[in-house]
């Protein structure tokens, strides 16, 4: 008779354990996403192509570093996702709109034994074909926090 008491309790407390896992876990999915927009249909297609432009690194003693950088995104649901190259990187994004007008990606190293992570955030009010936007992140090859300009340009 112990013993199937026992087995009772664990079996109950094993499915509250897995009950508060689940439900964290829905929770935190469903507070991520009610914090984005919804982005209209135009706005996802004028999104979702190949973008061409720079980023400006600022360097030591006031010079200032002109990147290349192709980025193609994507828009699913209230999610923006998307990867870019520059300079023999590839970088992975994810993002979503703030407002109509402002949208952010958050971006890190597609090789996660790098740690290179940070967030772009975008001005882009009615131009579909030019986004302007500021970053800050870490900069992997001098082990520093960098911020700089982004321009880019629908290709």
């Amino acid at each position: 008779m112990l013993d199937l008491n026992i087995l009772t309790l664990l079996g109950g407390i094993s499915t509250g354990i897995l009950t508060g896992v689940i439900g964290n876990a829905i929770y935190a999915v469903l507070t991520r996403n009610q914090s984005l927009l919804p982005i209209a249909n135009y706005r996802k297609e004028a999104l979702s192509k190949k973008w061409v432009g720079f980023f400006l690194m600022p360097e030591s003693e006031g010079k200032v570093e002109k990147v290349d950088i192709i980025m193609t995104l994507r828009v699913k649901g209230k999610t923006i996702l998307g990867s870019g190259t520059y300079s023999n990187t590839t970088i992975l994004f994810k993002g979503g709109f703030f407002r109509d007008d402002y949208f952010y990606l958050n971006y890190e190293n597609s090789d996660k034994s790098i740690f290179q992570r940070g967030m772009i955030i975008f001005y882009w009010p009615n131009n579909p074909i030019e986004i302007k936007g500021k970053f800050l992140g870490i900069r992997r090859a001098k082990d520093e926090i960098a911020a700089g300009d982004m321009v880019l340009r629908s290709n």
